[in-house]
């Protein structure tokens, strides 16, 4: 069953053990795969973008995610 990459990151997003990467939305458009959201601290916004990297070798992504 193929998913898209979007779909694929929601769903790793969605069974975090962290209550805040749940409330990440992604969004994949050409080739690169944006986060969105808020976390507060670093560790979390480079957790995030840690998670995503498993999905494939060639998805570039954007880390838009803000820390507050």
């Amino acid at each position: 069953m193929d998913r898209s990459i979007e779909d694929a990151a929601a769903e790793l997003f969605s069974g975090s053990p962290y209550h805040q990467l749940r409330q990440i939305r992604c969004e994949f458009c050409d080739g690169v795969l944006v986060l969105h959201g808020q976390v507060p601290s670093y560790h979390l916004k480079q957790l995030a973008q840690s998670v995503v990297q498993s999905l494939e070798e060639d998805v570039e992504v954007d880390n838009r995610i803000e820390v507050i």
